[in-house]
């Protein structure tokens, strides 16, 4: 009976640390689409409030209902994490789907003071790859490498490149000028919360590597070549599958 009490006791302690690290998940992934809400939101209203025109608002609340739906989206592929469920490979365009980011980035570029380039191959071929979870993994990228410059002197730049790494795979990089990450999360050692930071980037980074461990591709952060982190991710191109 003592040796079935022990067991059972370990069995619940193991699904309390899986409920509270799919809840931290969720909260830090989840966040983003509702931050957006927010500040959308006030934006709206504040032009409501100056009579403008109704397509100006009738824009911002599309923007609105989408990151609604985002956040829920958010929560069903946060159980395909976990689930290590199948992702919904589709063709899609680097090019476009970076281009669709670029207001939310745009929006996290001006809180933390700082401005992003853009350099995409437009001759890149389309790439088998989840939207929903693609968008995540940038978004996540994008905002850590605003955060590890947001104490660093200007100007702050973030690159987003992607490029032809061979005939099968897109290579995508992002680069920060910041402080650079700890040796052993250069290695790779991005468990759930295993951080360099309070606000969770070991959260983050684990989720990121999950994504692209769900796309067969490859993952890893390396130096910049001017100071700060390069993070670095394939995808497998659609002519690959051909």
């Amino acid at each position: 009976e003592l040796e079935q009490s022990r067991q059972e006791q370990m069995l619940h302690t193991a699904r309390m640390v899986s409920v509270g690290e799919i809840a931290s998940a969720l909260a830090h992934e989840v966040n983003q689409p509702l931050t957006a809400i927010c500040n959308f939101t006030a934006v709206a209203l504040h032009k409501l409030r100056a009579n403008a025109p109704k397509d100006e608002l009738g824009g911002l609340l599309q923007t609105i209902s989408e990151q609604a739906m985002r956040a829920g989206q958010i929560t069903h592929h946060i159980r395909s994490f976990v689930k290590k469920g199948k992702v919904n490979l589709r063709p899609l365009s680097i090019e476009k789907l970076v281009a669709g980011l670029l207001p939310l980035a745009g929006m996290q570029a001006k809180a933390f003071d700082a401005m992003m380039n853009i350099d995409i191959d437009p001759s890149l071929p389309e790439v088998l790859a989840d939207q929903v979870q693609i968008e995540q993994l940038l978004l996540n990228l994008i905002r850590n490498g605003f955060e590890a410059m947001q104490h660093s002197e200007l100007p702050r730049e973030l690159s987003l490149r992607a490029v032809l790494e061979t005939d099968e795979l897109v290579r995508v990089e992002v680069t920060d000028l910041g402080c650079g990450l700890p040796e052993k999360m250069l290695n790779g050692s991005w468990e759930p919360f295993n951080s360099s930071k309070e606000e969770g980037l070991g959260m983050g980074l684990s989720i990121c590597r999950s994504i692209i461990e769900n796309h067969s591709g490859r993952f890893w952060a390396q130096p910049g070549p001017d100071g700060g982190s390069t993070f670095c991710f394939t995808l497998s191109s659609v002519s690959s599958q051909a």
